[in-house]
């Protein structure tokens, strides 16, 4: 495992796209990059949960018996050296997509402001291309971008990049700044707001990506997606004769539900009924017992701010 807990502060905030929100975080020189598509889980706590100062695996073990938090996952992205000693890695990107009406992450990042105290883990180990690929097809909607952009900034010269994004309309398009590489295809697909049905373009799209690939293909063929849960079962099913091994598709969402959403009902039944058992120990890492709301719009990513 290559993550560590991190207590950070927002560096800077910047709009990239209207629905799109880049916050700069301080990361130590500890970090540690682990490649391509690695990603950072931001916690956000309930707000009676009485988090550490020294945030540690050990020392969370005890509180999230009774304050387990909502996890978010976002892709790093722009590692910074450290401009005085160049010693190591000093801060990082997140860019998190803003929807209305926001949930539980992306009003907290509509809302940061700098100075803003942030709670994660990370990073994960990365997604790698695979040896030898020649073409690779990239698929997301607003929120795979950020690991589209990575994935591209470093796919070596000889793939061939074959990029579809499905984004609600061409305000999303400078994201991805055209002409990454003589070597990449990318086609937008303006679907208006995610509904939950897969659109009959992209599917087309996926039909006239498949014969191109196939037919010009000069050595192995990988895929990476992070799209809707419909979306990625439509993609499944197109290239289901693709080497599993050269096949990383990921739904990051499903429509109609917040992000694990169902983990978190668990975690926090959990969490209610180890207070109800345990009130005495509960006490010493909660402010107050009589709390006990599970809303998204009171839970915080800092040590006292509420987000």
């Amino acid at each position: 495992m290559t993550g560590r807990h991190h207590r950070s502060r927002v560096l800077d905030k910047q709009w990239v796209t209207p629905r799109m929100v880049r916050l700069t975080l301080d990361c130590g020189a500890d970090f540690v990059p682990t490649g391509t598509d690695s990603h950072v889980a931001v916690y956000f706590y309930p707000p009676e949960a009485r988090v550490p100062v020294e945030f540690t695996a050990e020392n969370l073990t005890d509180l999230h018996r009774f304050a387990s938090p909502q996890v978010r996952r976002y892709t790093v992205r722009n590692v910074r050296d450290r401009t005085d000693t160049g010693t190591g890695p000093a801060t990082i990107d997140l860019d998190v997509v803003v929807h209305e009406p926001a949930g539980l992450a992306s009003g907290w990042a509509r809302d940061a402001v700098v100075g803003d105290e942030v709670l994660w883990w990370g990073p994960t180990e990365a997604w790698h291309l695979p040896e030898q690929t020649r073409e690779l097809v990239l698929v997301a909607d607003e929120t795979g971008l950020p690991a589209v952009a990575e994935i591209l900034a470093v796919c070596p010269d000889e793939v061939r990049t074959h990029v579809v994004a499905l984004v609600d309309d061409e305000r999303d398009e400078p994201y991805l700044a055209p002409g990454q590489s003589q070597q990449t295809q990318l086609t937008w697909i303006h679907r208006g707001p995610a509904d939950g049905v897969v659109p009959e373009e992209f599917t087309c799209a996926l039909d006239t990506l498949l014969t191109t690939v196939t037919a010009q293909a000069t050595g192995p063929v990988a895929l990476w997606a992070g799209v809707e849960f419909a979306e990625a079962g439509t993609l499944r099913r197109h290239f289901a004769d693709l080497e599993r091994s050269h096949s990383h598709v990921t739904s990051y969402w499903i429509h109609g539900q917040a992000q694990d959403a169902r983990p978190d009902a668990r975690n926090r039944q959990r969490n209610l009924a180890n207070r109800a058992e345990h009130p005495d120990e509960a006490a010493a890492h909660l402010t107050d017992l009589t709390q006990r709301s599970s809303s998204p719009g009171s839970y915080r990513s800092d040590g006292g701010r509420h987000s």
